[in-house]
């Protein structure tokens, strides 16, 4: 959502906003089980990674020890699958996130070509491919939230999610906004844009540093 990259970039942190591929005016490519979003996500951290501190780049003050995620609905998947597999990230902070299931995922965008296909795979992939499976992996903390009253995504996805990463004593603050629909607005829409702000601060932020005394 741009609004809410505008907002973390007016509060100083460097935004990068990608677009999905197959969508214009990004380029097309394989997406089987959403894998293909998740690795332009990672190829987009490793460039800020490669560019950090090169005076000669747009990313030359990026911190690349202090990369967060933040992910609303199909954004959700595409973020489970990349904390499964990445060290670089260091915070994340899901918005009303599709399911970390990707049969689930993939009954839900049973129009699309790809969840066709998706759909098509034997039974057993999906254990070897859903992040689900893999949240052992996750070592950052997670700021999970979702509306109780979601038409869009079932709001019961973030539940499950929640009670499983807990079971595993992983570091996770789950919100559920009663009455909330899909998109949040209003005192809401504020109320999250606070936690956001909040969350991203604490993990973050790098705190300035303190003079040392001269004798």
């Amino acid at each position: 959502d741009t609004g809410y990259a505008a907002l973390l970039a007016e509060r100083g942190y460097i935004v990068l906003h990608p677009n999905y591929r197959n969508f214009a005016p990004s380029d097309s490519g394989e997406n089987l089980f959403l894998a293909g979003y998740a690795i332009d996500v990672l190829n987009l951290i490793a460039l800020v990674k490669s560019e950090a501190g090169q005076t000669w780049s747009n990313l030359r003050t990026a911190r690349p020890g202090k990369i967060g995620l933040w992910a609303f609905s199909m954004g959700g998947a595409v973020a489970w699958r990349v904390l499964v597999v990445s060290s670089e990230v260091r915070a994340a902070f899901l918005y009303a996130p599709l399911s970390a299931d990707d049969l689930q995922n993939a009954k839900f965008f049973s129009a699309y070509p790809n969840a066709q296909a998706t759909l098509a795979m034997p039974a057993f992939a999906f254990l070897s491919t859903s992040p689900q499976y893999f949240y052992q992996n996750i070592e950052i903390p997670i700021d999970l939230h979702h509306g109780t009253a979601d038409s869009v995504v079932p709001v019961e996805w973030s539940l499950k999610a929640c009670e499983q990463l807990k079971a595993l004593g992983k570091t996770v603050n789950c919100y559920f906004y009663e009455g909330a629909d899909h998109s949040f607005s209003g005192q809401t829409g504020q109320k999250l844009q606070g936690r956001m702000n909040n969350f991203f601060d604490k993990y973050l932020k790098f705190a300035p540093s303190t003079p040392t005394a001269t004798p």
